[in-house]
């Protein structure tokens, strides 16, 4: 198991049960780069192993399927993001 993996344990009556394969599950998506205009979606096989399901880092989710290409949006102040003061001051903080 990677150091920076995290998992999340279930009750005693699990622990030594073995494994239980919940099968392909959708994880999240690899959003566009500069360098990279695709879209991909990630896939892994979550396996609950003696009551402790772990979760692997998102470049440990090998199982990936092209969705489309697509360009990174661009964020500017002023353009399409709210300093954070604006935001704070609409919502009277």
């Amino acid at each position: 198991m990677s150091s920076r993996a995290s998992s999340v344990q279930a009750p005693e009556k699990l622990d030594g049960a073995g494994d239980l394969s919940f099968g392909l599950m959708f994880t999240a998506s690899t959003t566009p780069t500069n360098r990279d205009h695709k879209l991909h979606a990630r896939f892994w096989r979550p396996t609950l192993t003696n009551g402790a399901l772990r979760f692997p880092r998102p470049e440990e989710c090998t199982i990936r399927k092209f969705v489309r290409d697509m360009t990174p949006k661009r964020f500017g102040i002023g353009e399409n993001v709210k300093p954070v003061s604006a935001e704070a001051d609409e919502w009277g903080a």
